[in-house]
């Protein structure tokens, strides 16, 4: 894993590459897809103007992520839930996908629309999506779940891999 080529996927606001760095020595990269969000939530505005430190450069919307088999790790943390809808989260996950190396994973982290954060976000729990609507959007961007687990009560870790791998 120390020579590994880890990138951190973020929607403009990269909070955990500066965590991975003191944690990594290899070669790791973030990516910004902000400019392909069809609806920007208040929140994200105001986590940039708090955290301007976290914003990366926004790549042009009309290029890929990522170069084919460039990543042996790619990490979303809590943001993929901001790609509303379904043709645009299976449009990125699919640009992740061809990013990952042969044998390479995707780490997704977020919140799902489920009982404990219905407890936690009342209302604010149909922002995230269903764990169906997940399996659903990795499948049809050619990922399969390796590992799947709850972190927390709250928060769910999918571990993914290309179908072709």
């Amino acid at each position: 894993m120390e020579n590994d080529r880890v990138v951190v996927a973020h929607a403009g606001l990269d909070e955990v590459s500066h965590t991975l760095r003191k944690r990594h020595a290899g070669h790791l990269e973030t990516i910004n897809f902000f400019s392909r969000l069809e609806k920007i939530e208040p929140s994200i505005r105001r986590a940039q103007t708090s955290a301007p430190e976290t914003l990366s450069n926004e790549p042009n919307p009309k290029d890929p992520l990522l170069k084919a088999s460039t990543a042996d790790w790619i990490v979303a943390f809590m943001c993929l839930h901001e790609l509303r809808s379904p043709s645009l989260r299976k449009t990125i996950l699919t640009e992740l996908r061809h990013g990952l190396n042969n044998g390479g994973q995707l780490v997704i982290v977020e919140h799902l629309r489920d009982i404990p954060n219905a407890l936690a976000f009342t209302v604010g729990v149909f922002h995230f999506m269903s764990k169906r609507t997940w399996k659903i959007d990795f499948a049809t961007a050619g990922l399969i779940v390796v590992t799947e687990k709850k972190i927390t009560p709250f928060v769910s870790m999918f571990r993914l891999q290309a179908e072709d791998t």
